[in-house]
């Protein structure tokens, strides 16, 4: 199995997330330490330990920082067990070794802590509900979420922010926070998660953090979405699709390529006639596809 390198992290505000914040927002916290990550190959059919940083395959001769030889010597056993039972599976997370913050706990340093796991075969990271209790049973140090909010607002991030105390010493607060939304695709029609760092967040101002005119685009597009993506909506565009034979993955990009042409040209017009609605075409798209997932969650 080659090297997989971990998705984008962008800093909110950009172009790239536009969006994230619609839908239900896992914020986790950021550590400041060395991305890595671990999976396993079958090298002439012997199960091989591989090690990565977040650009190259690791060996002891071209570590990082140390992480390669912490993985063979310290808990390679472990990590042998998991991947002989879970061959598909990339686990990333941050090798935690000194960098700018200095001021985590001392039982937090050298160590490797998970913070996503991608599954090869099905091509997607999984939630963190769906591998916390994987990663538990084989007594993984995992990032545990601060907590996860349904279009979370700025006031709430900032809160999260400045509350994130994982791993530091009393009286001492974290870099940042991660957000992970499983259902957001980016600019690049790509899974990319957000982050917000303190110093960042603290040299914004407002009008180069923009977050109202974010906040009140997404309040209209979800309007839109819950207003005109109905359950008999999308039976009827299946039933005019019909019964032709394809692949589940081509029917639903038919299903929502349908039923976005549709709202959009029998829809939109009444719409802006309500009044003062204020719509950005990437961020309505994602939120008509995510209401069709959830009017239809057997089909996708």
């Amino acid at each position: 199995m080659p090297f997989h390198k971990f998705l984008d992290v962008e800093r909110l505000g950009k172009e790239e997330v536009e969006g994230i914040l619609l839908g239900d927002v896992t914020l986790m916290p950021k550590l400041d330490g060395t991305n890595a990550s671990v999976w396993a190959d079958t090298i002439d059919g012997v199960l091989t330990i591989k090690t990565g940083s977040r650009t190259r395959e690791l060996s002891l001769d071209k570590d990082n920082r140390g992480f390669c030889k912490y993985i063979l010597e310290n808990i390679y056993a472990k990590m042998y067990v998991f991947f002989e039972a879970e061959p598909n599976l990339v686990l990333f997370g941050e090798w935690l070794v000194p960098h700018n913050l200095k001021d985590y706990r001392d039982d937090m340093w050298n160590r490797f802590w998970i913070f996503d796991v991608f599954d090869i075969e099905q091509k997607r990271y999984l939630s963190f509900k769906a591998y916390e209790g994987l990663l538990n049973s084989y007594g993984f140090d995992i990032i545990p979420p601060l907590a996860t909010i349904e279009n979370p607002t700025m006031e709430q991030l900032n809160c999260m922010l400045m509350s994130n105390v994982f791993g530091m010493k009393d009286g001492f607060i974290g870099e940042g926070i991660v957000l992970k939304n499983y259902s957001f695709w980016g600019k690049f029609d790509r899974l990319t998660y957000g982050k917000l760092v303190r110093d960042e967040f603290k040299d914004m101002s407002p009008k180069k953090y923009v977050p109202r005119i974010i906040k009140s685009s997404n309040e209209d597009a979800l309007e839109f979405a819950h207003k005109y993506v109905t359950k008999g909506r999308l039976d009827k565009i299946i039933a005019n699709i019909g019964e032709q034979e394809m692949l589940k993955s081509m029917f639903n990009s038919r299903l929502l390529e349908t039923l976005f042409y549709e709202v959009i040209n029998e829809e939109l017009y009444g719409f802006f006639k309500q009044g003062n609605k204020t719509l950005n075409s990437r961020i309505l798209k994602h939120c008509i596809i995510a209401k069709a997932k959830e009017l239809l969650p057997e089909q996708f």
